[in-house]
Formats: C-alpha cells, sequence, structure tokens
C-alpha cells in the first residue's frame, strides 16, 4: 500500500492536471463562438446587398445559407425555428433598407 503523502500527491497531481486540461479547452469554445459569429458577419453583408428577402436560405455563404449560421448562432424562436426578424434585426436590415 501507499503511504498516505504519496497518494497525497497523486491525488494533487490528477486535480491539477484535470483543471490544466479544462483551462485548455477554453479558448478553443471562444474562438469557435467567434468564427460563427464573423462567418454570420460577412452572410449578413450579402444578406443586405440582396436587400433582405424573407427567404433566409436564399442567401448562401461559403456553402452554408444564412438560415443555417443564424441556426448556429441561436437566432431562433420559442419553437426552435430561426427567427427571421431577429436574423433581420442582427443584421441590421430595418436600418440600411429605406
Amino acid at each position: 500500500m501507499l503511504p498516505i503523502e504519496k497518494l497525497a500527491a497523486i491525488i494533487i497531481f490528477v486535480i491539477i492536471l484535470a483543471v490544466l486540461i479544462i483551462f485548455s479547452q477554453i479558448p478553443q469554445m471562444i474562438l469557435g463562438q467567434t468564427n460563427k459569429q464573423q462567418e454570420l458577419n460577412s452572410c449578413c453583408q450579402a444578406y443586405v446587398l440582396s436587400r433582405c428577402p424573407e427567404s433566409l436560405s436564399s442567401i448562401n455563404c461559403g456553402g452554408k445559407t444564412l438560415e443555417t449560421l443564424a441556426r448556429d448562432n441561436g437566432l431562433l424562436d420559442a419553437d426552435g425555428n430561426v427567427d427571421v426578424n431577429r436574423t433581420r434585426n442582427y443584421c441590421d436590415c430595418f436600418n440600411k433598407i429605406k
């Protein structure tokens, strides 16, 4: 059997290792969200240039539709469907289209 000191050292080492692994994942999660927002922002430019049509799926940006990018960024209504008005607000259609 291991002495108490060695057992305590192993437990502390495992805890420190787990904390380091968790903290190493945080930047990847943040960058992943940032990339999704950047994709949506660049697609919004194409959407506004198209005069903000009602159909979000008609705007294709880098192999994804605006509808898909809006879903990925959580622009959903209460039923879990993509909310066209929230997407239009996000893309600032109401202020840019006169």
